[in-house]
């Protein structure tokens, strides 16, 4: 009998070991080291708190002081806006859909903007300077006419 209760024993702490071990190889958030929140060069737009990150990006206006006028989302990398809506947001993207739908239907606010390709970003984000977006912060490093405003994640 003791044989059996020692296999059992065992089996369990490799099952907790491999757990373990599955919970942090799928880590989605060591994929991208660090998200920024951006606008263009020109924009007077300063530091926002978080909070006020989140409000404008679930259709609610921002305050007078941030001057920001609209966000935008960047889809044209799906990572950075899987980790957006994850880190920043604490949504998934369905529930962040949802939300905006209703939203849209029920206060009749605006429908945000949705950029799928990296250069028509970089083009409105110059032709709306009080407008913001977020992506990865060696992407927006490497890219001229965009100012950082603030580290997201």
């Amino acid at each position: 009998m003791k044989n059996i209760f020692d296999i059992y024993n065992n089996k369990k702490i490799i099952l907790i070991f491999l757990f373990i071990l599955n919970f942090y190889s799928n880590s989605t958030y060591a994929v991208k080291a660090s998200g920024v929140l951006v606008a263009a060069k020109e924009s007077r737009i300063q530091k926002v708190s978080i909070i006020e990150v989140r409000k404008i990006f679930i259709g609610l206006p921002a305050s007078e002081p941030s001057g920001i006028r609209q966000p935008v989302i960047n889809h044209s990398d799906n990572e950075v806006y899987q980790i957006f809506l994850k880190k920043v947001l604490r949504m998934t993207d369905k529930g962040y859909k949802r939300k905006l739908i209703k939203r849209i239907f029920r206060q009749g606010s605006e429908k945000i903007k949705t950029i799928y390709k990296k250069d028509e970003l970089l083009e409105y984000l110059r032709e709306n300077p009080d407008d913001v977006s977020f992506m990865s912060k060696e992407n927006a490093d490497n890219t001229a006419g965009i100012k950082v405003i603030q580290q997201l994640w």
